[in-house]
């Protein structure tokens, strides 16, 4: 018998069965691809010496996303979450053991990691949105933004183990051990899926209704709907303009002059526990909504002002501590509210879009800021994109105002 979840309790849907085993194989498996990330990002920097290169990785893994979404949204509709879910999950296993078997005949070649970062692009762009709605599969209406907190949790606490692993590993024993670790990473998410209740899912029927067929109905649905095409297009700008932290923080460090591998670390870091105190907070308030997403939006884009006036590294540090606290509440936020404000025939098709926009444009995100952080300087183009974003939490605020 499924144990009632705690009222109030911010590990509420971890007395869900199936949500713990989720959140078991999702930590294994993401740890692993971190683990792989490090290591093919540092065998692309040394085979090629080429940023260029590395950027390519990145867009060919998130760009489908942007381009699929409409298609992966129908895709959504008409078929099972769990049995699409576990075929990309496998699919994805079978790629990096792949690729682990030819690292470890000596094979491995940049084209070989630009082709791998293609075909996993294509099934990624099917497989991220099945994850997250795959989270109210599990859970239901009911525990869904707990759920999708606690799921962002596990997925911060994996970024940070990932790539310490992964550095360690490759100066113990070689890249080529991520990439094992990666595709040995998989068996843990596949056998969690394997084990679940079927019978507990809360999935939504296959929908036949030719209104909601095709790649467009989605896009459709979306700009008729305001709540929908207002939280997605905060989602867009944020993602656009402000989640590149990968490309802005070591800018900022190093025209603040305090850059460095080890001073780079304790900025991302102090991002990630920002992350991870915000996961815990949303899970056990257990609440969403349009109006409280424009909050944080107006929140994140403050913030952001601060963290590109903040004055020397400590002062850097504690903006990027509530940057990611900030960060993770919009994200958890966004993706809750959507869950809950969509029709049930058309939520796979809107998560779909919020992956696009989510993860998609982030790989355009990188190549705009750092073009931006040339022309006006690291810290302008940061306090540029804090400004647009107060700007469309207001805007966005505005608009649902009583008539």
């Amino acid at each position: 018998m499924q144990p009632s979840p705690v009222p109030g309790s911010a590990f509420a849907s971890l007395h869900v069965r199936n949500f713990r085993l989720y959140a078991g194989g999702q930590f294994v498996s993401v740890t692993g691809q971190w683990m792989q990330i490090v290591a093919l990002t540092l065998f692309v920097l040394d085979t090629t010496g080429s940023g260029t290169a590395v950027g390519l990785v990145a867009l060919l893994q998130y760009g489908p996303l942007l381009f699929l979404s409409p298609w992966a949204g129908a895709l959504l509709e008409r078929s099972r979450k769990y049995r699409l879910l576990l075929l990309t999950q496998a699919g994805m296993g079978v790629l990096a053991a792949g690729l682990w078997v030819l690292a470890a005949m000596g094979g491995l070649s940049p084209g070989g990691v630009l082709l791998y970062s293609g075909l996993f692009g294509l099934l990624q762009a099917f497989d991220n949105p099945t994850r997250r709605v795959f989270v109210f599969a599990m859970v239901g209406p009911g525990l869904v933004a707990n759920a999708v907190a606690l799921n962002s949790a596990v997925m911060v606490c994996a970024r940070l183990v990932g790539p310490a692993a992964g550095g360690l590993l490759i100066a113990a024993a070689g890249a080529p051990w991520c990439l094992f670790a990666n595709a040995v990473s998989y068996v843990a998410i596949v056998g969690a899926l394997l084990l679940m209740r079927r019978a507990e899912l809360h999935e939504d029927r296959p929908s036949v209704d030719p209104d909601t067929r095709g790649p467009g109905a989605g896009l459709r649905y979306a700009t008729g709907t305001p709540h929908v095409l207002w939280t997605l297009a905060m989602t867009g700008v944020v993602s656009l303009l402000l989640q590149n932290y990968p490309v802005i923080i070591p800018l900022i460090a190093a025209h603040g002059g305090f850059s460095g591998p080890e001073v780079v670390g304790l900025l991302f870091s102090a991002l990630s526990v920002g992350s991870i105190l915000a996961s815990l907070v949303v899970a056990k308030l257990s609440r969403t909504g349009f109006r409280l997403v424009t909050r944080v939006t107006v929140a994140y884009g403050v913030i952001a002002v601060g963290a590109a006036i903040a004055p020397g590294i400590a002062g850097l540090m504690g903006a990027l501590v509530l940057l990611g606290a900030v960060d993770q509440a919009f994200s958890s936020g966004s993706n809750a509210t959507l869950q809950l404000v969509a029709a049930p025939a058309f939520r796979s098709r809107v998560l779909a879009l919020y992956s696009a926009l989510f993860l998609g444009v982030q790989g355009l995100s990188g190549l705009g800021t750092g073009a931006l952080s040339d022309l006006i300087g690291p810290r302008t183009a940061l306090l540029s994109a804090g400004v647009a974003t107060v700007l469309i939490g207001a805007v966005a605020a505005w608009a649902d105002r009583p008539a």
